[in-house]
């Protein structure tokens, strides 16, 4: 049976995944479902074992974490061999990517391939989302991601980007 984990969970909780946050609270102290707790910030993350896991979800998670290698560096270590790693992080460009100031680091889809390279995943996905909530923005999404060094170039800044959804397979 395949595992999986679901890193940074929040209120997404996955019904057979392993669901980890901080806390089982949310900002506003309110309970939230999980199944471990660890603080990120704190290596090794001592919580999971090596090669681990066959898939692990990271949704908004590598923006609040302090170091910009370490989870790169425990993420390879707790999956297996072929385990698929789902990334979501925000776009330099977005306002999530500079107004809040929980986040640490600003992303673009440059960072997925050097991310790729530097710890030898195999690069699945790397694509750009223009807007996350607006269905009628979501249609520059080709576009943007047929050209995306030149959009974030030249129009990054002008017509921003939500976020950047990358797919990695670990090859050990």
């Amino acid at each position: 049976m395949m595992k999986k984990l679901n890193l940074g969970c929040s209120k997404d909780y996955k019904n057979g995944w392993i669901n980890h946050d901080i806390s089982d609270k949310d900002i506003y102290g309110n309970k939230n479902k999980v199944d471990v707790t660890w603080d990120l910030n704190v290596y090794p993350w001592k919580c999971f074992k090596d090669n681990e896991f066959d898939e692990i979800n990271v949704s908004a998670v590598m923006e609040h974490l302090e170091s910009r290698t370490k989870p790169w560096d425990e993420l390879r270590r707790i999956a297996k061999n072929g385990c698929i790693i789902h990334v979501r992080v925000p776009h330099y460009s977005g306002y999530t990517g500079y107004d809040d100031p929980t986040h640490y680091h600003r992303y673009s889809q440059y960072t997925g391939i050097m991310i790729a390279e530097m710890w030898r995943f195999k690069l699945l996905k790397n694509k750009i989302d223009f807007s996350v909530h607006n269905p009628i923005l979501k249609t520059f999404n080709p576009l943007v991601n047929l050209f995306p060094r030149f959009y974030e170039r030249f129009f990054a800044n002008i017509f921003p980007s939500q976020e950047i959804n990358w797919d990695f397979k670990v090859e050990k």
